[in-house]
Parts: C-alpha cells; structure tokens; sequence
C-alpha cells in the first residue's frame, strides 16, 4: 500500500473511508503521533515533506547511548582538566 500511495502521489486516507481510517488512527497513533502528523500535512511540498522525513529517519536511528559510550574517553579526558576549563569558561563569560 506505501508504494501505492507513494505513486500516486495519495495519502493512505484517500484509499479507506472516512469514518474507518478515522478508527484505525485513533486507536494505533499516540497523541505525539498525532501532532506530528498534523504539522506533517502543514508542510509545503513534496521535497520539503520527503526532507522532514529524511530528518525524522535521523532521529530515529540516534543512540543517546551509544553517544555516551563513544564519548566517554573525551569526557574523562576533560573531567582530568575540569579546573582549566571551568577557568576558561568563567574568563570567557566575563569578556
């Protein structure tokens, strides 16, 4: 159906009745989906449309975790100098 709706160039609702696709949302989408999926609609364009797809792709495949871990060598290595950077910090703001 997603190749079909990407062809046509139609949203999924175009392919159901109102009142069905209506259910079917309301009881799989979460009010967060829901909202996105608003300003989704809102969204001038095809490409502008497929870019904030492409963006969401992003922050669905982000690891905070995997982040840390691969951070946790630079964050130790600036805990070691925590005093000069605290200094450096407060220098700067004072500027």
């Amino acid at each position: 159906m997603g190749l079909l709706t990407f062809y046509l160039n139609k949203p999924l609702s175009y392919f159901y009745p109102p009142q069905l696709f209506e259910d079917v949302v309301s009881n799989r989408m979460d009010e967060l989906s829901l909202e996105m999926q608003m300003y989704f609609e809102e969204i001038y364009g095809d490409e502008l449309k497929r870019l904030a797809i492409d963006v969401i792709k992003i922050f669905a495949q982000f690891d905070p975790t995997e982040l840390v871990v691969n951070s946790a060598d630079l964050i130790a290595n600036r805990l070691e100098h925590e005093e000069e950077i605290i200094k450096f910090l407060k220098n700067r703001s004072n500027k």
